[in-house]
């Protein structure tokens, strides 16, 4: 599972903003901590083969201003995507696409007439754009403006501020999808709309939901400050309903939804929610291939796998105040450039070898070699892989000793440094 842990107010001392994976235990098996605030891990492909993608920077009022970052399966970063025709990317998109570009959102401020939603004429709002970007060049490929399309009017935003300083984000991009007919997808947070978009000229395709919607929407089909909308082909769509932030719902839901584009109509498919949880913001909705969905409730730190009848499976909980953005579940395997730590703590006649491997998610088995001599080992024990740090007590008195990480078949996936504890 695929996560970023991004602290919020209130959370615990010490705790670390950085990108996560854990195992289908739950069991951490990589963290990088991070200066910036990290938003949106994913396990994506790149020219062919799978990449863990991310985004980092600065973030401000609900918006970033940050790079976006690809890495190998031996975690090593082989892209970063700053600037782009004067934006910075923004931390609610990065989608990789089959032609080699990546899909990104932006925010900017510009001068604006306000007075549709009660502000100034000649006031400033903060407009979102989407972003397509050739990930080996850099260079822009092309440039959606909510500006160009959108009417200031279809914002449920309440106006506030409308100053330079302080803009009003009456729209508030936070997905950016590629249609099964290679069109996009863009979501919009405050105008509780998805919008389908020519990808060549920017045209408005259909509006579903909002104030305009182009469908008649079926019972339980309307959302709210909804984030993370994908197609999937066939009509279904899916939509993480934030429902809050001010309520409209009494909890969040991950939606599954039918689209008809001929008749123009959307009925429910699916409806899940966690008890008691209410997402003000952020949220994602994966579906699974047995059915089921994998849902983050974003600015509340839970994520849940739910089944094809919507019994919560795996119900995850963060600390307080700790946030994911998204959360997805990917098959990959990472198994990092470097080698495996190990610390011993010396007995007498036994010691404790500590040995860890950050970013190794094919370790099952630890083999512990011992002997009087560098050229002198040989297997004192083998234990299963426990945790993110396992401790193995080893009843050798050394005082060489060296660790080997075996994957399930038992093949060496890489050795650690010898250690003398003489």
């Amino acid at each position: 599972m695929l996560i970023t842990v991004n602290r919020g107010p209130g959370a615990a001392a010490g705790g670390q903003d950085g990108l996560m994976i854990l195992d289908g235990d739950a069991r951490m098996r990589w963290f990088l901590p991070t200066t910036d605030t990290p938003f949106d891990l994913q396990c994506q492909f790149y020219k062919g083969g799978q990449v863990l993608s991310w985004w980092e920077g600065t973030v401000t009022n609900g918006t970033g201003s940050g790079e976006a970052v690809l890495a190998d399966m031996s975690l090593n970063e082989v892209a970063r995507l700053g600037e782009i025709d004067g934006l910075n990317p923004d931390l609610h998109e990065l989608t990789l696409t089959p032609e080699g570009t990546a899909l990104m959102t932006a925010y900017h401020t510009e001068p604006a007439d306000l007075s549709s939603v009660g502000g100034p004429k000649a006031g400033y709002l903060l407009a979102s754009a989407a972003i397509e970007v050739d990930v080996a060049t850099g260079k822009l490929v092309r440039r959606w403006e909510s500006t160009d399309h959108v009417p200031i009017s279809a914002t449920y935003q309440k106006f506030s501020g409308g100053t330079e300083k302080q803009p009003f984000d009456y729209f508030h991009i936070n997905s950016v999808a590629v249609a099964t007919d290679g069109n996009l997808i863009i979501s919009s947070r405050n105008t509780w709309a998805i919008y389908k978009v020519e990808r060549t000229s920017g045209d408005v395709m259909w509006r579903l939901n909002g104030k305009a919607s182009d469908f008649t929407m079926g019972t339980g089909t309307n959302f709210y400050w909804q984030h993370h909308a994908r197609p999937h082909g066939n009509g279904i769509f899916s939509v993480f309903d934030d429902g809050a932030a001010p309520d409209e719902e009494p909890l969040s839901r991950g939606l599954v939804l039918n689209v008809d584009e001929n008749n123009m109509t959307c009925q429910l498919e699916r409806s899940v929610s966690h008890p008691g949880v209410l997402a003000v913001a952020e949220g994602s909705v994966q579906l699974l291939s047995d059915g089921g969905m994998l849902v983050g409730f974003g600015a509340e730190p839970y994520f849940s796998r739910f089944s094809s009848t919507g019994e919560i499976l795996v119900d995850g909980h963060l600390p307080k105040a700790v946030t994911s953005y998204r959360a997805f579940a990917a098959n990959f395997a990472t198994t990092p450039a470097g080698k495996p730590a190990v610390a011993v703590s010396a007995g007498h006649e036994s010691h404790v070898v500590y040995v860890s491997w950050n970013g190794a998610t094919e370790v099952v088995a630890w083999r512990v070699l011992a002997g009087p001599k560098p050229g002198e080992l040989s297997s004192s024990t083998t234990t299963e892989w426990a945790d993110f740090e396992t401790a193995v007590p080893v009843n050798n008195a050394g005082p060489y000793f060296q660790v080997v990480a075996l994957d399930g078949a038992g093949r060496e996936l890489g050795s650690s440094d010898l250690v003398n504890v003489g």
